[in-house]
């Protein structure tokens, strides 16, 4: 059984604003792959992921179950994360589907580590093609390993296990599951 986290939406939905303020226009298919980057980094660098958000692998990539339902302005999560009204607008162009932010994103929701972990992902993937982008993320363990198990569906759970670069001791592995039920991202 794979490692989940509690996951924190409203965190999530901040993240969206904070690339979204960072590069109005963004593409959904961006916003997730460089969520999912930032997530690596900060859970290989301080142990712990920005969300938690449940991650699948699907055709595209790796997609944030909780931040491509917001992204998809789906309305139960209106409710669910305490506002009225979307704080982004969402423009479909023919090749992307582009987001723009209505205000700036609650730095209050981000330790400085997040912070550290979107400004990372930004800088050194935020350039990057989708090509590129899709290449790099197919690549990675987690995904490539979700990927073959998916068997006759679209799409399957990747496991926080599968994102640390290097191998877990079991005792790790036991404080990461406890941390996973208990701790807050």
């Amino acid at each position: 059984m794979g490692i989940k986290f509690r996951r924190n939406d409203p965190k999530a939905l901040e993240i969206i604003l904070w690339f979204t303020n960072k590069e109005p226009g963004m593409d959904v298919y961006r916003i997730c792959k460089l969520t999912f980057l930032a997530d690596i980094w900060h859970l290989n660098t301080y142990g712990r992921p920005l969300t938690g958000d449940n991650y699948v692998a699907m055709k595209y990539g790796p997609v944030p179950t909780a931040a491509y339902n917001i992204l998809r302005r789906k309305n139960n999560k209106l409710k669910h994360l305490g506002v009225s009204e979307f704080p982004f607008v969402v423009e479909k162009k023919a090749r992307a589907t582009q987001v723009f932010p209505a205000r700036e994103p609650d730095l209050d929701a981000f330790s400085k580590s997040d912070v550290k972990a979107l400004e990372h992902s930004f800088e050194k993937y935020a350039h990057l093609s989708f090509e590129a982008l899709r290449a790099m993320t197919h690549e990675h363990p987690a995904y490539r390993n979700a990927w073959d198990r998916r068997g006759e569906k679209q799409a399957s759970d990747m496991d926080y296990r599968d994102f640390f670069e290097q191998e877990l001791s079991d005792e790790d592995l036991e404080e990461l599951q406890i941390f996973a039920e208990h701790g807050r991202v």
